[in-house]
């Protein structure tokens, strides 16, 4: 009898885990990769405006320019943030004797990446 029990919560287990997800459900994985997607978006966009000054990373872009890229304010203060917190662990990192650290320029990257881009398109035709 008790096998009868086991089988039975485990073909009930096995049905709620195969069935669809609730309209809810679909609605809110659809919102988060619809931000997903933006952050994305914003975070491409953007990395055209970080420049290597000294030993900082540094925004170039306003609030006011950012929001003219159809950059929202919350995420603008993100970036803000992030870059902040990357100055700060290149801070702690200097510090460390033990430590050789070599700073990317991200427009140097955003170049070189375009530059290899062109040569895919050139090798392709």
């Amino acid at each position: 009898m008790r096998n009868i029990y086991g089988l039975c919560i485990a073909i009930l287990v096995l049905c709620v885990a195969c069935s669809p997800q609730s309209p809810k459900e679909i609605q809110e994985k659809e919102r988060q990769e619809q931000v997903l997607a933006e952050r994305k978006r914003v975070s491409k966009l953007m990395l055209s405006y970080i420049e290597l000054v000294g030993d900082r990373y540094v925004l170039t872009l306003t609030e006011k320019e950012a929001k003219a890229l159809g950059v929202s304010s919350e995420l603008y203060y993100e970036a803000l943030s992030d870059i902040d917190k990357a100055n700060a662990m290149v801070r702690e990192l200097q510090s460390d004797p033990n430590v050789v650290l070599e700073l990317g320029d991200p427009q140097e990257s955003i170049q070189a990446d375009e530059e290899n881009a062109t040569e895919l398109q050139t090798k392709e035709h």
